[in-house]
């Protein structure tokens, strides 16, 4: 497997280039939320049981994005903190109706890691 990058800019660069599908950035915005409301309401209702959903619930149809829709593998196997902080971020960014933004960031992120040889060409169409 390629190196991840070191630090957290450059990774959010990477987690971009591998999330170019508005699709799959919907399954992800979903899921987050979702997870972050079952969380809320489990603790809320003391339903301790149901924070082993959070995870599925939260990773379901990220991964199904991943493995369906963007034919990559998810980056939370390899860095799980760093790519949940940047589910977070993609999240937020598009509930805040901020998608173009993201776009124009995944442009540059991945001319830049392609240039920098860290993604090959599969994902700089």
């Amino acid at each position: 497997a390629d190196p991840l990058p070191d630090n957290f800019s450059e990774f959010w660069e990477l987690y971009l280039s591998e999330h170019q599908s508005l699709l799959n950035r919907w399954l992800h915005t979903t899921g987050t939320i979702l997870s972050i409301m079952l969380f809320v309401f489990c603790f809320i209702s003391k339903f301790y049981w149901g924070f082993l959903f959070v995870p599925l619930v939260g990773y379901g149809g990220a991964w199904f994005g991943h493995y369906f829709i963007e034919k990559n593998r998810p980056l939370s196997l390899r860095a799980p903190v760093r790519s949940l902080l940047c589910d977070y971020r993609l999240a937020l960014m598009m509930a805040l109706g901020q998608n173009n933004k993201l776009f124009d960031l995944r442009l540059r992120a991945v001319t830049q890691l392609h240039r920098l040889g860290m993604i090959g060409e599969q994902n700089s169409s």
